[in-house]
């Protein structure tokens, strides 16, 4: 979780990073738990809901941070396990799903923009 600057977002570190050195503005933090996704956790405190929480916990005047004892405090819901995979999965392919559609509005819009450049130099017909 990033302490401070853009408190309160949240990722997963995969088991590859063990080892790794972290910045000081953020706060590395583990699940003990086995019914417990991280990622479930990770898109909870990343959604509307989670950042409202880690408002209320943010700390300073210039620059705010959130402590350690602040995350302690965060409230996360924990349906089954199985539901949270569920949720997990469907985050996933939405997030997927729009990647995707971004890539495609990307693309067209670059090849209208392509297409103007060339009509306002008279390279191609308006029909």
């Amino acid at each position: 979780m990033s302490r401070s600057g853009s408190v309160g977002i949240v990722a997963v570190v995969p088991s590859q990073a063990n080892g790794f050195a972290f910045g000081s503005f953020q706060i590395k933090f583990r699940l003990r738990n086995d019914l417990v996704n991280p990622f479930f956790v990770a898109y909870f405190l990343n959604s509307a809901i989670g950042q409202a929480q880690v408002e209320q916990q943010k700390t300073g005047s210039i620059q705010m941070n959130i402590t350690i004892e602040g995350i302690k405090a965060l409230k996360v819901p924990l349906p089954t396990i199985e539901i949270q995979n569920k949720i997990v999965q469907e985050a996933d392919e939405q997030r997927t799903q729009a990647n995707f559609l971004r890539h495609e509005a990307e693309d067209t819009l670059l090849t209208a923009k392509i297409r103007i450049e060339r009509m306002i130099l008279g390279q191609e017909d308006m029909a």
